[in-house]
């Protein structure tokens, strides 16, 4: 399990997707949201702001059937300004 103390942070996609709710766990209002929404998405983001990611593919949120995998960032501001940041970069293409 990763920790505060490993210094990453993890990102799953849930917290992106745009056909999950807040009280299923996404994190970023809808208009961030993004469709269809994958590890690799984050990642690229992720590298492109410097956050060395690692993508661990088989990783399930607790709250999904599936596994989609998560990005482990490096764990440099907080957790929810890196979520919207990567969000906003997606949505954006800018990435």
């Amino acid at each position: 399990m990763v920790s505060k103390d490993d210094g990453r942070q993890v990102i799953w996609p849930v917290y992106l997707d745009a056909s999950v709710s807040r009280g299923d766990g996404r994190r970023v209002p809808s208009e961030w949201a993004i469709e269809e929404i994958d590890v690799h998405m984050i990642a690229k983001v992720a590298e492109a702001l410097e956050l060395h990611p690692s993508i661990e593919e088989d990783a399930r949120y607790p709250g999904e059937l599936e596994a989609r995998g998560r990005v482990l960032v490096d764990h440099v501001q907080p957790k929810s300004k890196t979520i919207r940041i990567i969000a906003k970069r997606i949505k954006s293409g800018n990435y």
